[in-house]
This record gives C-alpha cells, structure tokens and sequence, in this order.
C-alpha cells in the first residue's frame, strides 16, 4: 500500500528483483496514497524480497530504507533530490496463504 508520496520526479520505478523480477510501479511519485500495489506470489514461508528503486532524472542515486518486522514492514524511499525520506512511504503486509 502506497501511504503517501512527496516527490515531483517522473519516472521513479520501484520493482520487486527476488525471488521474481516484477516492477511494482513505474512512476511512484504520481501514484495515488491509498493505492495498493501486489506482488506475484505466493512465495514460501521464509522467502527474503529483494526491492530496489530506480530514479532515472535526479543526480543523486535514490536509497530506501525498511522497519518493522513480519508481517508488516515499512518502506520510506530517498529519491535522491534530498534526504528526507518521505518521498514514497509504502506498507508491505504478508499474507499468509492458508492450504
């Protein structure tokens, strides 16, 4: 779930590069707060993702920071343009799948 976004960049991609390759949003800072994003899965229990952002326009390389623990973490993204860390701040929640 996207929470909120405070950035003004085009083209920030954030994708998901373990255990599958699948780019979530393409332009995250014009995705709407509330919006929730999904991953292809199920994956199985103990399962590490592997995430990265690409901000193309900005000089400084983007960075991302996580908190939190299963099954909710949170995600606060550094498109590059400063350090403040607010520019996408997602929710990842598992969902257990039952058999």
């Amino acid at each position: 779930m996207l929470n909120s976004s405070s950035c003004i960049a085009h083209g920030n991609v954030f994708r998901i590069t373990e255990p599958l390759a699948q780019t979530l949003t393409d332009d995250g800072c014009y995705e709407a707060a509330g919006t929730e994003i999904q991953a292809a899965g199920p994956f199985p229990a103990g399962t590490e993702i592997a995430a990265e952002v690409i901000a193309p326009l900005l000089a400084n390389p983007p960075a991302l920071r996580v908190s939190g623990s299963y099954p909710v973490w949170t995600l606060n993204y550094e498109d590059g343009a400063d350090t403040d860390f607010d520019d996408l701040v997602m929710t990842v929640t598992a969902m257990p799948v039952t058999p």
